[in-house]
């Protein structure tokens, strides 16, 4: 029977229709099944992408070289689809990945700033010999699905939080008397915030955690305002110990970042009456604007004055590691200045105290010693940084006067304290525009003093915090720097 005899005979035209109506089942079907299929890959190939491009952006934000961050990448994506499974989804890692800094939707190389970003291409295809293989449509001839999936990984800044307006630790923040949280004030935990009631937060005020289930006593019947204030965020917070080694080696001459001392020599005057290290054998004339000056803690505080303008390397054991420091002249034959006698011996805390009208101000202060604000130390525009990892590496009188001296913002009086110890200090100490960056843990206990109020004060804990006694904390918003530690969140975006 010929093809036309076919078409017209009725049996004929019956399998010519089941033939159309199998392939057209077939199609439907196999869009139904091998597409459900297809559409599976890209989830699992997307949800992989995204896991290797936080690793990656990790790996980055770790310091990490180029190809210690594609190492990262690959590592993540060899744990979610294998390659004895999947094939290789990454091809050549030096194709289809990314490092840069992400601006206006894309992601390149930046001449002025640093790269922020990691971009994974994963795909699986018929040229990488791991297409996705189809079931039903192969019958049709369409035997496999080509996919691929782009996830960009962007360390941005965090919006609501500025770290020199907050307090922030990556352990416990646990607050056990009644404070009022003025706006732009942050107040965030890597892990538990534990609260009092009658907190008030004001409007603009920020309270935040990885997740929000931490939080006791988060609700307005407790605290006022706390559940506007309240959000859940997984924030990137700097290294606190790495902060401050960053800071300290800058100002001792040992560091390859030299911003730091760049930004303290920006914010402070000329030098000062230099009388009193001439007293104790410096050689004034090799002084100038931003020298480091090595002395022991004994000849530190016999000085009536401390001259500004400087960076002080004070040592309690024996000299700092430093690099260009100027030394006394060695007149006493000892080689540490007329007093290094008595003057020296037995310190082990530095105790700061200025004269009634006065205040240690314009200076750099590194040192291995103890720390401790006497009740007429009196700070401003100063950092103060000590090596100590003591558990009481701080501590501080109520009557001392730390930062500036008004309640005014900006301020030029900004005060920047460190530790790699703890911090034990009355929380009632008058500390206006102070950032402190501790590296063990704080401790800020009740005492009695007029100022209660905190203005531009930061908390910056790689431990715990403790707050025992009330307070106002308001923000200033100055601008922040190189001495300020670096906070961010890393979010997902779509590339051109």
């Amino acid at each position: 029977m010929s093809a036309r005899q076919l078409f017209w005979d009725e049996d004929g035209a019956a399998g010519i229709w089941s033939l159309f109506i199998f392939v057209t089942c077939t199609i439907v079907a196999g869009l139904a099944v091998d597409g459900t299929n297809a559409m599976r890959a890209r989830e699992h190939l997307q949800a992989t992408a995204d896991i290797a491009s936080h690793a990656g952006l990790i790996e980055l934000i770790r310091g990490g070289s180029d190809d210690e961050i594609r190492s990262a990448v690959a590592a993540s994506v060899e744990t979610n689809m294998p390659q004895t499974v999947f094939g290789n989804t990454i091809g050549t890692a030096s194709n289809t990945i990314t490092i840069g800094h992400y601006q206006n939707g894309s992601i390149g190389p930046s001449n002025s700033a640093a790269d922020n970003a990691v971009a994974v291409t994963l795909q699986q295809n018929t040229t990488l010999g791991n297409a996705v293989p189809t079931f039903l449509l192969k019958l049709i001839g369409l035997s496999s699905w080509n996919i691929a999936t782009t996830s960009a990984a962007v360390m941005d800044e965090a919006g609501e939080c500025a770290s020199n307006d907050g307090i922030f630790a990556f352990g416990e923040i646990k607050m056990t008397s009644t404070s009022e949280i003025g706006a732009g004030f942050c107040i965030y935990s890597k892990d538990v915030v534990e609260m009092s009631n009658h907190n008030n937060f004001l409007p603009g005020s920020n309270i935040g955690m990885p997740d929000t289930a931490n939080c006791s006593h988060c609700t307005d019947s407790h605290n006022p305002g706390v559940q506007a204030a309240l959000f859940e965020a997984n924030m990137q917070l700097e290294d606190v110990e790495t902060h401050v080694d960053t800071v300290v080696y800058s100002l001792l001459g040992t560091g390859y970042d030299t911003s730091p001392t760049d930004d303290f020599l920006a914010n402070v005057g000329a030098l000062s009456d230099l009388s009193a290290l001439a007293a104790l054998d410096y050689n004034t004339a090799k002084i100038k604007k931003g020298s480091i000056i090595s002395i022991s803690g004994g000849d530190f505080e016999s000085m009536p004055t401390v001259p500004s303008g400087l960076i002080y390397a004070v040592y309690c054991s024996s000299p700092l590691s430093t690099y260009g420091a100027i030394s006394p002249s060695p007149s006493s034959g000892n080689g540490n200045g007329k007093n290094s006698g008595s003057s020296n011996a037995n310190v082990k805390t530095l105790d700061f105290e200025t004269t009634a009208g006065t205040s240690i101000t314009d200076v750099a202060i590194v040192t291995d010693c103890k720390i401790k604000f006497g009740d007429a130390a009196y700070i401003q525009n100063s950092i103060i940084a000590t090596t100590s990892t003591s558990n009481q590496s701080i501590s501080a009188s109520s009557k001392a006067r730390i930062g500036s001296g008004e309640m005014t913002c900006p301020s030029t009086e900004k005060v920047v304290v460190m530790t790699k110890g703890d911090l034990s200090v009355p929380a009632a100490m008058e500390t206006n525009n102070v950032d402190f960056y501790i590296v063990g843990d704080a401790h800020l206990a009740s005492g009695t003093s007029s100022q209660a109020t905190k203005l531009g004060t930061s908390f910056y804990v790689g431990g715990d915090i403790h707050i025992s006694a009330q307070g106002n904390w308001y923000a200033c918003g100055d601008d922040t720097d190189s001495l300020a530690a670096e906070i961010g969140v890393i979010r997902h975006v779509i590339t051109n």
